[in-house]
């Protein structure tokens, strides 16, 4: 659960959104009364985003199954899955791809990321797994 009090950059989300060509759209699970954004999941978000699949791409962090359930609500808007990039933490060991404990299906964090895009990812994220 993200509550509106772990939001680390509060007195920058007015001056962010006042600048041209900038949006700002956050949203939290628990909320505090003085709270001017959304409450709830981040996808909830995307029907204000002012953006176009053919000249953006997504980047995100956070929990996995967040991020899978964003980036297959990307790819319905048009998104391609090569546009779309995730961040994959896991519990890095050996730093070189011997231990096995930062394997994320045939890759391994530690080699190959810790961003991945969609394309590379998304079989072993599918929404089935959640």
């Amino acid at each position: 659960v993200k509550k509106s009090s772990d939001l680390i950059w509060r007195n920058q989300y007015q001056k962010w959104s006042a600048m041209p060509g900038i949006q700002v759209l956050l949203a939290a699970d628990v909320v505090n009364e003085k709270w001017p954004w959304d409450q709830g999941p981040v996808t909830q978000l995307f029907d204000k985003a002012k953006i176009s699949a053919n000249n953006a791409i997504a980047m995100m962090c956070g929990p996995e199954k967040m991020m899978t359930v964003a980036a297959h609500e990307l790819t319905t808007r048009g998104f391609s899955d090569d546009s779309i990039f995730l961040s994959m933490e896991r519990n890095m060991q050996c730093a070189v791809g011997h231990c096995g404990h930062c394997q994320h299906g045939s890759q391994f964090v530690c080699k190959n990321g810790p961003v991945f895009s969609f394309g590379e990812v998304k079989d072993t994220v599918s929404l089935a797994n959640y």
